[in-house]
């Protein structure tokens, strides 16, 4: 088979390359230059995604101290197109991006071999919706046997709306996992070895090869074929154990059986016993049931005829009833027409009367008890008697009134001195305090004058020391010296 030489490498919308861009590749060699951040890794980068597997690509290898520091490069920030990281307000780094979701990225490859056949390789990266995850981004993988632009993919929403963008299927080969994909391709350009596709991920981004021995064996060494004897056996191994195992358990399992065979035997005759009393317990219940309906039908048919007789009892007794009061009626006319009707008023008449006489002989027990408490006689026979108590008991009255009044004279007296009193020892009072409270010796009236007289001139009492005693002096007595 010819060898195939790459001749134009295709990117659209990855990393800080928005829009379409395309690079011829020359047989005798192409050199990707720059300084640093113009873009070399980010080109280098798109082979690898076209070339090498997922499961051993990784962005950005070279500064990544061979591989061992995860790099911050992936799917999503060459799709949207990281450029920078700046600080914001929590002072966080947050990384700047040329493009926002959902957006889509391009990438082709144009081989060609010296029979002049043409293979691309294309890939269409994109995410669908608004989110930086990377389980969010789909790929759609395409193998062209011919020379294909990526200009002729148009906008395009949906995977089905872009197969139908795409031209006809007879060059086209739509590839939906990773695995058929990367197998088409070594078929395509002539590959036999997975690792070749490793040793170029590995030879364009290496700064050193590191341990020789272990580049040999991981990327150029392909395995020997007794590894696949070694792991045939193993799993042999691991099958035949397994499979004793299992014949272990089906051995004790065996055993379990036998010894519950009989427990077996013993289960279905109980199973037997028990649907048998469930099955009494059933005819048991429907007999109760057909025993309660007939008694429950003999039981009403008997009431049912006491209820008969009941109700023409009732219908009896109410015409007896009827009769009687019909009889009852008459008689109380009769009665009343042999004169009931008097004998029913003097009945009432002597009732009123044995009224009275119980009203009147307690009214004369009171009025006897008042008679003992005004020491007056209380044997009263007769109307006289009665007269003469009576007469007592007005002349007593009249004893009592004048003595009220007498008493209620004094009282008005002693209350009218009582208040004189309680005003001249409230005076009193006042004038003591004043007394203690100023150091001169009049009265309390005179004290209280010469308060008044320096309360209206707006004087302190202090001012006026002697006022109060210049006051009490007569007029025929007051002399220079006085004053």
């Amino acid at each position: 088979m010819k060898k195939f030489y790459l001749e134009k490498f295709q990117i659209y919308n990855w990393g800080t390359f928005s829009g379409y861009h395309s690079f011829n590749i020359s047989k005798l060699g192409t050199v990707i230059t720059g300084q640093s951040g113009a873009g070399k890794s980010t080109i280098l980068d798109a082979n690898s995604a076209l070339l090498v597997p997922p499961i051993k690509r990784r962005y950005n290898l070279a500064s990544t101290n061979d591989g061992k520091k995860r790099s911050d490069r992936n799917d999503v920030t060459y799709m949207l197109g990281a450029w920078s990281k700046k600080g914001d307000n929590n002072n966080q780094e947050r990384t700047q991006f040329l493009r926002t979701a959902p957006n889509y990225s391009v990438l082709a490859q144009t081989y060609k071999s010296g029979d002049g056949r043409t293979v691309t390789l294309c890939q269409l990266i994109y995410l669908n919706k608004k989110s930086m995850a990377l389980d969010d981004v789909k790929r759609v993988y395409l193998i062209i046997n011919r020379d294909f632009s990526i200009k002729e993919i148009k906008h395009f929403e949906s995977l089905k709306q872009l197969k139908a963008l795409l031209p006809p299927a007879k060059d086209f080969r739509y590839c939906d996992t990773p695995t058929e994909y990367f197998n088409l391709l070594r078929e395509e350009l002539g590959i036999d070895s997975e690792k070749a596709l490793s040793l170029l991920h590995k030879a364009q981004s290496a700064k050193n090869l590191g341990n020789i021995d272990a580049f040999l064996k991981d990327f150029m060494i392909d395995e020997p074929e007794t590894y696949d004897v070694v792991r045939q056996m193993s799993t042999q191994f691991i099958n035949i154990n397994q499979t004793y195992e299992h014949i272990r358990s089906l051995e004790k399992q065996i055993e379990l059986l036998e010894e519950i065979d009989g427990f077996e035997k013993e289960l279905v005759n109980l199973k037997l016993e028990e649907k048998n009393v469930t099955s009494n317990r059933d005819y048991r219940q429907s007999f109760s049931d057909l025993l309660k309906r007939e008694i429950s039908i003999r039981v009403f048919s008997h009431l049912e005829t006491d209820l008969t007789r009941l109700n023409a009892e009732i219908e009896s007794n109410r015409e007896t009833l009827a009769k009687h009061e019909k009889t009852l009626i008459d008689l109380n006319v009769e009665y009343r027409s042999a004169g009931g009707d008097a004998i029913a008023k003097l009945k009432n008449t002597q009732q009123d009367i044995i009224d009275s006489q119980q009203s009147i002989k307690t009214s004369l027990d009171q009025f006897k008890s008042a008679l003992k408490k005004c020491d007056i006689p209380s044997d009263i026979t007769d109307e006289q008697s009665f007269a003469e108590a009576l007469v007592r008991c007005r002349k007593k009255e009249r004893e009592l009134e004048r003595v009220s009044k007498s008493l209620f004279k004094d009282a008005g007296y002693a209350s009218v001195k009582l208040e004189e009193l309680e005003e001249q020892k409230e005076n009193a009072e006042t004038d003591l305090a004043l007394m203690k409270d100023s150091n001169s010796m009049i009265d309390g009236h005179a004290a209280r004058i010469r308060n008044e007289i320096c309360e209206h001139l707006g004087l302190n009492v202090d001012d006026l020391p002697y006022a109060a005693e210049y006051l009490r002096i007569k007029k025929v007595r007051c002399n220079g010296q006085v004053q």
